[in-house]
């Protein structure tokens, strides 16, 4: 047994506290918003011992390392190692951002891995030569530094926060803004109408059924609506929308300085320069079992293995189960009425388990609300329960402990369940309000920030089409929830208003409204939401949209347009990005198969001349006006009846023109279109069936 020289013997030792405490660290106190909810003193006591038996058991095995070329070779790979983990874990991590996904399915960045891999190999032949010693000495500094400063940050970050502000309210005046994520409009507005209770419990709130997000996202979406600045995406990042909007505009903060003892959770806290307030997901309910403690140590692990290694050398949660219980962190037994027990048992999505926890923090703030002073309070409040995917039913019981339920649940019936149980909440907390006795003098705000993802709308409605065929963002994302009850109002049942509210509008009408005097309020864009004028038809916001299908919800993978303030959003919507595919009219007198193409949404396009969808038993053909001597439009459709069906052009009935002929279950519509003029024809057919389209020519020839 040959004892490793000491160079060798001191990147041994690096390399397992660089990778099981160092990497998990520099994780952590690079996110300080997201692991708020830890305890600091177990999460690095738990990662120092992983590291400490991985450090001992590693010095163990390297003594049964020959001397001989072999060995020498080992110790060059272990170099090799250490070095493509130093740059990838701190420098050029090997995941790209891509939103809510499974840490072991997040894509690698290939570039990161090149130049990582040749760094590496520098690095380990710098090791060996004439600078040896100077790169062992900067690699143990190096490590050291993040490892001490790294630790030094959590400990003074990241500790319990005394949670007095965010359950007080004022017996005079006071706002509260309620946030519940990705509710979507148009089911929460079903919910509501079809449940008298709700009716009731909302009588004096205005609920805007136009409302729209320009954001697909939270961060965006939430900062828009603070600040009034209509397009964040003239920031490019968000890093560096938080770094230039300036906090003094912000709502939160204008309310505090204009004398509200203002708190804040969740993403409201950005920008919010009263630390004290600031309250971050999953820290008012802190009741956390040992068995959780210990996964959010995995979780964190499973990151630092993704950023450092990639995704796929990610080890799965399961596999780790019995070392966790071999130490003694058994599962909770599950009980029903005890939440944190049953999301051990989770059946659904990993990464899920943190957001879905935030029902415990809805309850807590409902429950302990309390009037503790006469001075005006405001709450910006936005909690996770209701994220995707769908984790509670319609009475607000976790179900996703059943991997069957689970898998039936996500989709329309699941969220508008889900939904119902957010309005169930909403209720309670009105109900609080009125227990209270500070209902009349406060005014509310119940919103989501956007809609839900394609997959929780109907596949036969226009909600559910996908931006440029993005799997997540579609039309009904920028549908949000939005209702207000202002101070001292009075009605006999809610209000829906048809204007086309954007969450923009929220700082001017808070501005207003909520602040003595109202200076300064000019400043933010928009409209008094509260003010019954009517909004100019001209008057128009933006909307960011997906570049492609692989865009995240940042703001650099999307690209702002101009929008109308106008309703029939989800019909302009589609207009716009299916004319945006036709770059060419088709050709004259040439059957055009339909049948075959690229997805678009529930139907299919060619990408250039003709697209094709479906919405509930109508039927769309869109085409570019053709450049021929036209005198009409042949489309041949596939169905079983063709009785009761009915023809447009571009909004103009058509049917009585039309020659309609049959074979069998092939169906051939003869339309007229010598009077059709503009840039785009639309052909649908509606009926009792769907029917679909085959084929369309249109006749003559190019003049």
């Amino acid at each position: 047994m040959k004892i490793p020289e000491k160079a060798d013997m001191l990147y041994v030792l690096m390399l397992p506290i660089f990778v099981f405490y160092t990497v998990p660290v520099y994780i952590i106190f690079n996110n300080p918003n997201d692991f708020q909810d830890i305890s600091a003193s177990f999460t690095l006591v738990t990662l120092a011992a992983t590291a400490a038996v991985i450090v001992i058991a590693a010095l163990i095995l390297v003594l049964f390392v020959p001397g001989n070329r072999i060995g020498k070779g080992v110790f060059v790979a272990l170099r090799f190692v250490f070095f493509f983990l130093l740059l990838s874990g701190l420098v050029l991590p090997l995941t790209k951002v891509a939103g809510q996904i499974e840490v072991g399915l997040i894509p690698i960045n290939a570039v990161n891995f090149f130049f990582a891999f040749i760094g590496a190999l520098l690095l380990t032949f710098f090791s060996m030569g004439i600078h040896a010693g100077k790169l062992l000495i900067a690699s143990l500094v190096f490590v050291a530094l993040n490892t001490i400063v790294g630790t030094a940050i959590i400990l003074i970050n990241i500790a319990p926060k005394s949670v007095d502000s965010i359950h007080m309210a004022s017996s005079m005046k006071n706002v509260f803004v309620l946030s519940f994520d990705g509710l979507s409009r148009d089911i929460s507005l079903e919910v509501l109408r079809e449940n008298p209770e709700y009716l009731a419990a909302f009588k004096d709130f205005t609920f805007f059924q136009n409302a729209l997000s320009s954001a697909p996202a939270t961060i965006p979406s939430i900062a828009s609506e603070l600040s009034g600045i209509a397009n964040v995406k003239v920031f490019d990042t968000e890093k560096n929308m938080k770094d230039a909007i300036d906090p003094n505009i912000l709502m939160t903060n204008r309310l505090d300085q204009g004398g509200f003892v203002v708190s804040t959770y969740g993403p409201y806290n950005e920008g919010f320069e009263e630390n004290e307030r600031k309250y971050s997901y999953r820290t008012l309910d802190t009741n956390f079992t040992p068995r959780q403690r210990i996964d959010r140590v995995v979780e964190i692990q499973q990151y630092a293995m993704a950023r450092m290694l990639s995704s796929y050398l990610v080890f799965e949660r399961e596999n780790v189960d019995p070392i966790i219980a071999a130490i003694g962190y058994e599962k909770t037994k599950p009980r029903r009425d005890n939440l944190r027990s049953l999301v051990e048992y989770h059946k659904g999505v990993d990464w899920d388990r943190g957001s879905l926890l935030t029902m415990l923090d809805v309850e807590d703030y409902i429950t302990n609300i309390h009037v503790g002073t006469q001075e005006p309070v405001a709450h910006f409040v936005h909690f996770l329960q209701t994220h995707f995917p769908v984790d509670f039913d319609e009475t607000c019981a976790y179900r996703s402990d059943d991997a069957e339920w689970f898998r039936n649940n996500q989709n329309r019936v699941g969220a508008t369940n889900e939904t119902k149980c957010a309005f169930s909440q909403f209720a309670r907390f009105v109900g609080r309000l009125r227990e209270l006795g500070i209902y009349d003098m406060s005014m509310i705000i119940i919103k989501s920030d956007h809609g839900q993802p394609v997959a929780y709308n109907d596949p036969d409605k226009l909600e559910s089409f996908k931006v440029k065929e993005h799997p997540y963002w579609g039309f009904a994302r920028y549908t949000p929830l939005l209702g207000i009850k202002n101070f001292a109002a009075i009605s006999p049942a809610p209000t829906f208003d048809e204007r086309v509210a954007v969450l923009t509008d929220l700082a001017k009408t808070l501005c207003l409204n909520a602040l003595k005097p109202t200076s300064g309020c000019d400043a933010y864009s928009g409209f008094d939401l509260l003010d019954k004028a009517v909004m100019p038809a001209d008057s128009g916001t933006y909307l960011y949209l997906v570049k492609d299908a692989s865009s995240t919800f940042y703001l650099d993978s999307q690209e702002a347009i101009d929008w109308p303030r106008q309703p029939d959003f989800y019909r302009r919507l589609n207009d716009k990005l299916s004319s945006s595919l036709l770059t060419a009219p088709l050709s004259c007198s040439t059957e055009i198969d339909l049948s075959r193409g690229k997805p678009y949404s529930n139907g299919l396009t060619d990408g250039s001349t003709w697209v094709q969808w479906y919405e509930g038993t109508s039927t769309f053909v869109k085409t570019r006006i053709p450049h021929c001597d036209a005198i009409g439009a042949s489309i041949t459709l596939v169905g079983t009846s063709v009785e009761g069906y009915s023809i447009e052009i571009n909004g103009s009935d058509r049917t009585p023109s039309a020659r309609i002929e049959t074979n069998g279950k092939v169906i051939t519509m003869n339309v007229p279109i010598s009077d059709i003029s503009g840039k785009d024809l639309l052909l649908s057919v509606r009926g009792p069936v769907r029917l679909v389209p085959s084929s369309i020519q249109f006749a003559g020839n190019t003049p």
